[in-house]
C-alpha cells in the first residue's frame, strides 16, 4: 500500500514539474525527493520522503510512516503526509482491513513544511509503542515483537 501511495506521489511531483513548465514557472524550487528510514527496533522503523527545492529547502512532507515487522515483512500502519497542504495522519484500520482512518486530530495545525516533518518524526519516537499495542488489539494479534 506504501508503494502505491509513493508512486502517486511521484506522478504527482512529475505533474508538478509539467505544469510548472507549462505556466513558465521556474523549476528551481522543485529539485528532488529524498527518501530515508531508521529503526527504533528491530520490530519498529520510521521512513520519511520530503520533497526539496535546490537548496534542501523542504517543500513537501510526501511521507513519514512508521512500519512494523509481522512475519518478516515490513508493514506501515501509521503514516503523516501534507499532500492537501497540511500536515494530515492516516492510519490503517487493522492487519486485515487496509483501509485508512485520516484524521488532523493531535497533529500540528501550522507551521512549515519542515516543521511538520519534525513534528511528525518526533511524534512517532515518543508514541510508537502505543501505536503499535492500538494496531495490534484492533487486528486482533498478541503482540509478541514478531
Amino acid at each position: 500500500m506504501r508503494n502505491k501511495s509513493v508512486r502517486r506521489r511521484t506522478k504527482l511531483i512529475i505533474e508538478t514539474f509539467r505544469l510548472a513548465k507549462d505556466n513558465q514557472v521556474t523549476l528551481a524550487k522543485i529539485a528532488k525527493t529524498t527518501r530515508n528510514e531508521f529503526n527504533l527496533t528491530d520490530g519498529d522503523k520510521i521512513t520519511y520522503i520530503k520533497a526539496i527545492d535546490n537548496n534542501n529547502n523542504i517543500l513537501e512532507v510526501v511521507n513519514v510512516s512508521y512500519e512494523i515487522k509481522i512475519k518478516e515483512e515490513w508493514v506501515t500502519i501509521l503514516r503523516y503526509d501534507s499532500e492537501h497542504g497540511f500536515l494530515h495522519c492516516h492510519i490503517r484500520l487493522s492487519l486485515s482491513d487496509v483501509k485508512e482512518a485520516v484524521t488532523t486530530n493531535n497533529v500540528i495545525k501550522k507551521g512549515t513544511p519542515h516543521k511538520w516533518l519534525t513534528w511528525a518524526i518526533d511524534d512517532i519516537k515518543a508514541n510508537y509503542l502505543q501505536y503499535r499495542r492500538g494496531f495490534m488489539k484492533r487486528s486482533k494479534l498478541i503482540d509478541i515483537g514478531y
